[in-house]
C-alpha cells in the first residue's frame, strides 16, 4: 500500500451527518500529508474472579480525527469560491460571495445555529474512509518566497473503512501565489514578512504599550487567485532578535484579537 496513493474527498452537508456524496469530479481537495486518528476509549472490566489474571477490554469508537495541509490559492476565477471554501465553512467561518467578484470567509461564534459541516472520504490506497458531520480548526502558515499553506483538522462520525477502489479526481489546475509578491503592513509601519512573523524597524515601544492595529497580507496579484488574509486589531505577543541569512532581524509573533466580534481574521479571495 502506498502512502502517497491517496485522494481526499470534501462537500459540504446540507443536513448535520448526512452524507452527501462527493463526487472525485466536483469536490477533490488538493493536499499533502493527510492522517487519521480513531478517536475512542478503552472500557476496563474490572470484574471479580476466583483466578488472576485481566479481562478483554472492550474497545469503543467514538469518532475520527483527519488532518491534512492544502495550498492558499482562489479557484481561478474571481467571485467563484476555492476548493477549500467548505472546509473553512466548517471551521465556524461564514461565507460571503459577490459574483464575479470575490468570495470572503469571516469567523462566526454562533456555532449551534450558523457552522456547516462536511462529510470527508478520505482514499488511501483501496480504502475508503467515509467521516460525515466533520467540523473542525484551521491554521494558516506563510513563508517568504514560498505560497501560502493551510493546516485543517477535522472531527468527525465515523463507520469505519470499507474496500473502494481510488477514484481519478479533478483538482483545480490553478497554481498557489507565492508570498514573494506579498504587501503587508501593520498599522503605519511597513514590513517585510518570514514566517509571519514581522520584520519592522522599530517594534519594541508597540509592544510595550500592548499597542493593536490593522494588518494586511496578501498572496498574490492575479484576479481569481489572489488571497488577502487580514485582521482590525493585531498586537505583538512577544519581541526578541532572530538569524535570516547572517541578518539580524525581529521575530515578533501575532495575535490576532478582535475589534466588533467575529472580525479578528478574514479571508478574502478575489
Amino acid at each position: 500500500m502506498l502512502k502517497t496513493r491517496a485522494v481526499i474527498l470534501a462537500e459540504k452537508e446540507v443536513t448535520y451527518g448526512t452524507d452527501p456524496t462527493p463526487l472525485p469530479a466536483a469536490n477533490a481537495i488538493l493536499c499533502e500529508a493527510p492522517e487519521i486518528e480513531v478517536l475512542g476509549k478503552k472500557l476496563e472490566r474490572n470484574n471479580v474472579k476466583s483466578y488472576f489474571g485481566t479481562l478483554a477490554p472492550i474497545n469503543v469508537g467514538e469518532g475520527l480525527k483527519i488532518t491534512f495541509t492544502t495550498e492558499l490559492k482562489g479557484s481561478g476565477t474571481a467571485g467563484t469560491a476555492p476548493e477549500i471554501g467548505p472546509l473553512f465553512e466548517a471551521c465556524g467561518m461564514t461565507h460571503t460571495n459577490v459574483p464575479a467578484t470575490l468570495d470572503t470567509y469571516d469567523p462566526n461564534s454562533d456555532l449551534e445555529s450558523a457552522q456547516e459541516s462536511v462529510s470527508i472520504y478520505f482514499y488511501q490506497h483501496d480504502i475508503c474512509h467515509k467521516v460525515t458531520g466533520c467540523r473542525g480548526t484551521w491554521s494558516l502558515e506563510g513563508k517568504a518566497a514560498e505560497y501560502g499553506k493551510i493546516k485543517f483538522e477535522f472531527t468527525g462520525i465515523y463507520a469505519g473503512p470499507v474496500d473502494e477502489s481510488i477514484p481519478a479526481a479533478t483538482f483545480n489546475p490553478a497554481l498557489p501565489p507565492k508570498l514573494v509578491s506579498a504587501s503587508f503592513s501593520l498599522g503605519a509601519y511597513a514590513a517585510i514578512i518570514e514566517n509571519f512573523k514581522v520584520d519592522l524597524g522599530n517594534p519594541w515601544s508597540l509592544w510595550e504599550d500592548s499597542t493593536r492595529a490593522a494588518i494586511t497580507i496578501t498572496f498574490g496579484s492575479v484576479a481569481g487567485n489572489k488571497c488577502v488574509v487580514s485582521g482590525p486589531k493585531v498586537m505583538f505577543d512577544s519581541v526578541k532578535y532572530a538569524d535570516r541569512e547572517s541578518l539580524l532581524i525581529y521575530s515578533t509573533p501575532l495575535i490576532f484579537t478582535p475589534d466588533t466580534g467575529n472580525d479578528e481574521v478574514q479571508l478574502l479571495f478575489n
